[in-house]
């Protein structure tokens, strides 16, 4: 008994091909792999870290928390995650924000304050002193001189990749690579 196997070596070179097509255009692996990352960095600012590392972000300082507007830590108005962007380059992509107070958060470091003159609101709530918005109409207005100061921000990174990106990463460029075998 025989059996006979034909080769159509047609589909193969038509896979390989898509392939070679593939690998000669990085754009839709640098769009894919920038979409991953910018959503892992978002959804870590989300959850309140860790950083890629794996190392948990330092909480917030028991000060900061009497004044803190917004849900969570580097989430006072949502500008910084919903400001990130990615772009291609030559070699890959990078991944970042505009915003001016962006490295700080990411590498930390200290803000140095100059004493200056400036005024505060006021206002009596239930025989409490408490600051006042402007629009408060029973509030008093007081000159005050805020000193010389210092403020340290520790680095709370969001932008990296951990290695759970790492992972997606080879997996996105692995379905990529089906979706181009199969045509």
């Amino acid at each position: 008994m025989q059996i006979e196997v034909k080769i159509d070596a047609a589909d193969a070179q038509s896979a390989i091909a898509r392939v070679l097509d593939f690998m000669r255009d990085p754009t839709r692996v640098r769009e894919a792999v920038g979409e991953l990352l910018l959503d892992s960095a978002q959804n870590r600012i989300m959850a309140g870290g860790p950083a890629p590392d794996g190392q948990p972000w330092e909480p917030l300082s028991p000060a900061y928390l009497l004044t803190k507007k917004g849900p969570g830590i580097l989430r006072e108005s949502n500008k910084l995650m919903n400001k990130l962007r990615w772009q291609p380059t030559e070699d890959g992509i990078v991944i970042g924000s505009d915003r001016p107070y962006a490295a700080i958060h990411q590498l930390g470091g200290v803000i140095k304050k100059k004493a200056r003159d400036g005024t505060v609101r006021l206002r009596k709530v239930g025989g409490r002193t408490q600051f006042a918005k402007k629009s408060h109409k029973n509030a008093r207005t007081l000159s005050v001189r805020f000193g010389e100061h210092t403020i340290h921000i520790p680095a709370r990174p969001y932008l990296g990749v951990s290695e759970q990106d790492k992972a997606d990463v080879v997996d996105v460029i692995g379905d990529l690579l089906q979706k181009a075998l199969r045509g």
